[in-house]
């Protein structure tokens, strides 16, 4: 229904996730997509109480200004994917934490095959 969709598209939520340890503290790794999912998925769930199925096609970079576009994937409770845009607002060199802030767009993706 297009109420979940709209609730889900309403939730700007901020985040951070560790990256991962590495021998340098003023280098930190790349977030993993899995995690990057993971992570959306929870926080998404936090805001509106629906855990959807979500997938990044890539890594998020460790640094300011990167960003990602990941897909919460169709469901009975999500009538249509919707896109996710991930942007990197601060790197923790020290901690190797990755802060970033998601917006979920209002509008399906557009890859249920209609006409363009």
């Amino acid at each position: 229904m297009r109420r979940t969709s709209s609730v889900l598209a309403a939730a700007l939520l901020a985040g951070s996730l560790l990256a991962g340890c590495s021998g340098k503290s003023d280098e930190v790794p790349p977030v993993a997509p899995a995690d990057l999912a993971a992570e959306i998925s929870g926080r998404v769930a936090e805001e509106v109480g629906l855990a959807p199925e979500v997938t990044c096609p890539e890594e998020l970079p460790a640094e300011v200004g990167a960003s990602v576009t990941c897909t919460i994937v169709a469901s009975e409770e999500v009538p249509a994917p919707l896109d996710v845009v991930v942007t990197v607002t601060s790197v923790d060199t020290e901690s190797g934490v990755v802060h970033f802030e998601i917006a979920v767009d209002t509008q399906p993706t557009g890859d249920e095959g209609g006409e363009g």
